[in-house]
């Protein structure tokens, strides 16, 4: 029952920021309003094995490497 209110917060915070999110983003814009929030690697198993997630691209800067994320448009 936890995975599925973080997957729909997840989703919630996705439909806010209207455009995709690299995923420590995404845990940083839930930690703002959970006390307990999933870790990086948690979260990434959590959008990789959910359907209305997609994967959009990977990016590595200097300070930061990940997946950016977004909303699967044909089931939203």
């Amino acid at each position: 029952m936890a995975k599925v209110r973080v997957r729909n917060q997840i989703e919630k915070v996705l439909r806010e920021a209207g455009t995709p999110l690299m995923t420590h983003e995404i845990v940083a814009r839930m930690s703002e309003r959970w006390v307990h929030t999933p870790t990086v690697v948690s979260t990434s198993q959590l959008l990789a094995r959910d359907k209305r997630f997609v994967k959009i691209s990977y990016k590595r800067s200097d300070t930061h490497k990940g997946i950016i994320w977004g909303l699967n448009e044909e089931l939203a």
